[in-house]
């Protein structure tokens, strides 16, 4: 069976996206109750980073949740999209496209990989 195919892949990448999009949430949440809330949970990051973070939001909106499956800027991002105002729509369908493509490449390189190996 082609990979594309497979409903087992697809299975894996929903379920995969679906752990991912309801993390991000929970950041996006802490986010919403303010920057008190945030530096109480997140008092390893300083100002100075958030102060960065609004300046991509300002930048580049809530297009920049598209690269929040980048390992190190995924929490950043989530819980500055709640803090600096990106509403819960934008903010899923964003979250949602890249953990999707994020997941669904984590899958074709384990296939390759399984592919290359073990068949």
């Amino acid at each position: 069976m082609d990979l594309p195919t497979n409903p087992r892949a697809w299975l894996a990448v929903l379920g995969l996206s679906v752990v991912g999009i309801a993390i991000a949430y929970g950041g996006y949440g802490v986010g919403r109750h303010g920057k008190a809330a945030v530096r109480e949970r997140f008092s390893s990051i300083d100002d100075e980073r958030w102060a960065q973070v609004e300046g991509w939001y300002e930048r580049w909106g809530s297009g920049l949740l598209l690269v929040s499956a980048l390992p190190g800027l995924a929490t950043v991002l989530a819980v500055g999209a709640g803090m600096f105002g990106i509403k819960p729509i934008p903010f899923l369908l964003w979250v949602s496209l890249s953990k999707l493509a994020r997941n669904w490449l984590i899958v074709l390189l384990l296939y390759g990989g399984y592919q290359r190996f073990f068949a």
